[in-house]
């Protein structure tokens, strides 16, 4: 199941939209955490993409702008 069809399917189902919205913000950044971990690292690892997402859920949480940047836990 794609997530589009997941959202359609949660709003059928009447799943409060708090989670869904919340839902698509944590796609978003694992989105984005994947991009800045393929342009740091030549084939990142699941682990340094997760390692990434923290930091960009991280900064979201405080309002932080994430910048891209080499960190020995990401090797």
């Amino acid at each position: 199941m794609s997530f589009a069809n997941w959202i359609e399917r949660a709003r059928e189902l009447g799943t409060d939209q708090a989670e869904i919205d919340a839902a698509i913000d944590a796609e978003q950044r694992l989105k984005v955490a994947a991009i800045i971990a393929r342009e740091v690292l030549t084939s990142p690892s699941e682990a340094a993409v997760l390692a990434v997402f923290s930091e960009v859920c991280a900064g979201a949480t405080l309002g932080t702008t994430i910048h891209p940047r080499q960190r020995p836990t990401l090797h």
